[in-house]
């Protein structure tokens, strides 16, 4: 986790919103989701490029 991402986390912790555990579980979570569903993710456009799935028909 970095960024933005990093700081609303720290904030979140520092005010006692919300454990360190229970904000470590949800950055992890959301990463593990966005990053095999990110259509931009490079990854994706290269397994795209690969099958040729990306050209319009």
């Amino acid at each position: 986790m970095f960024g933005l991402g990093a700081g609303i986390a720290g904030v979140l912790i520092a005010t006692g919103i919300y454990p360190a555990v229970a904000v470590l579980g949800m950055a992890t979570s959301y990463n593990q989701v966005f990053g095999v569903a990110d259509p931009t993710s490079t990854q994706t456009v290269w397994s795209a490029q690969y099958s040729g799935s990306h050209r319009s028909r």
